[in-house]
């Protein structure tokens, strides 16, 4: 069985960090009038940066709440090891990320402004 937390933060995560992290990373940019993302003010970016951290953050954790429920092997390490637990979320963290990253690097440079 899955928890419903996890599958929650997992699309959460998924489908809103794209959105979150494509108005941080095109915030005034490209430089000038026709800047995809207009700045408003002053604590907009850091606010945006750690919204989307946390989401990705809570999508790598419910995939690897996932794995534990899936698989028995994982949760049996899970439950011997902190460490690789640790080490486990950290990979799952970082592939969606990863992912993640490539997605908004994609819309953000194949996209035609109006300049």
């Amino acid at each position: 069985h899955f928890h419903c937390k996890a599958v929650n933060g997992l699309f959460e995560g998924v489908i809103s960090a794209p959105v979150v992290l494509y108005a941080y990373w095109t915030i005034n940019y490209p430089p000038g009038p026709h800047a995809i993302t207009q700045k408003w003010w002053y604590g907009e970016r850091p606010l945006l940066g750690v919204t989307g951290w946390t989401m990705l953050m809570s999508a790598g954790l419910g995939l690897l709440e996932l794995d534990f429920c899936t698989s028995r092997t994982v949760a049996q390490y899970m439950g011997r090891s902190l460490r690789y637990e640790f080490v486990h979320g950290l990979f799952r963290t970082s592939e969606i990320v990863m992912r993640v990253s490539l997605y908004i690097w994609c819309m953000v440079t194949l996209r035609v402004t109006g300049a």
